[in-house]
């Protein structure tokens, strides 16, 4: 953060703004420094082009941090980075905001992401329900997500995602987006696809 701080002093009249999707503005950058600022940003590993993508989500702290989680979120969200890495892969997929709570309190709005998990406890055990269809509103009609299928394990969670993304991009149209592919196919067919995942 620091580096951060460093870098707004030098390029963006010391200022930095977090916007509510977890995204860091560095406001009053003047075109002419655009490729040093880039640079600077290539070395901290904050220069990926990922807006709007799957990794760009949103993920409140989870277990590691809160203490009101029921589970672990940012473990979740490393996982799925990792799985994709590949601006190729990424861009394949299109626009999807992902979005991540580790409870009911939902600061990571899970509830409005294309793709939604929550961590929930059972019996002692951390678990995830996966919800698909929520929209925030900012592109297209606001909707709630939809639970599709029986909460998942921890360690099946980020195979259930990717089960899904998988079957969106074999039954997609042409240039159709994720969220009318789910709408088109219904959450049925995405959860058949999610239960694979499943170890037991």
């Amino acid at each position: 953060m620091l580096s951060l701080c460093e870098i707004a002093d030098e390029f963006s009249a010391s200022l930095v703004r977090v916007t509510h999707a977890q995204n860091f503005v560095l406001p009053y950058v003047s075109n002419s420094v655009l490729p040093d600022l880039y640079l600077k940003l290539q070395e901290l590993s904050m220069a990926r082009p990922v807006s709007g993508l799957l990794t760009d989500m949103v993920c409140c702290p989870g277990g590691d941090f809160c203490s009101l989680a029921n589970a672990r979120s940012i473990t979740v969200a490393e996982d799925i980075n990792r799985r994709y890495k590949s601006l190729d892969k990424l861009e394949s997929l299109g626009n999807i905001d992902l979005r991540i709570s580790g409870c009911m309190n939902s600061c990571g709005h899970h509830h409005i992401g294309n793709i939604g998990i929550l961590g929930v406890d059972k019996d002692g055990k951390a678990f995830y329900q996966l919800l698909l269809g929520g929209n925030s509103g900012e592109k297209g009609k606001a909707s709630l997500g939809k639970i599709i299928a029986k909460a998942f394990a921890e360690d099946e969670i980020s195979d259930a995602v990717e089960n899904i993304l998988q079957h969106y991009l074999s039954k997609r149209d042409k240039n159709e987006t994720f969220r009318n592919t789910v709408a088109r196919l219904g959450n049925a067919s995405f959860a058949e696809a999610a239960n694979k995942a499943r170890k037991s």
